[in-house]
């Protein structure tokens, strides 16, 4: 579970969430436009993390993203949070 995550892009760039739920630990699940809902408990997330539907409270972590040289490939760091507005 601490690996997983998603990839979002939107007019400001490129961002990486935690794909686990905030209220009790279960993977969300991408929803098309909608964003994210956590099977478990009903939670649901918007494409920027944030909570839609309880129970969950808090937002999903924003995971550190970089560009890796020369290939341009992107490198996300599970283990470490970035402020909601950090993009690439």
């Amino acid at each position: 579970k601490l690996g997983a995550f998603y990839l979002v892009a939107d007019e400001r760039g490129v961002f990486a969430l935690t794909a686990v739920c905030t209220h009790r630990g279960c993977l969300v699940l991408a929803e098309g436009p909608e964003g994210f809902g956590c099977p478990c408990h009903d939670s649901a997330y918007d494409l920027h993390g944030e909570v839609t539907e309880g129970p969950a409270k808090l937002p999903l972590r924003h995971l550190d993203v970089q560009a890796t040289e020369p290939k341009g490939l992107l490198q996300v760091d599970t283990s470490s949070t970035v402020p909601p507005e950090t993009r690439l």
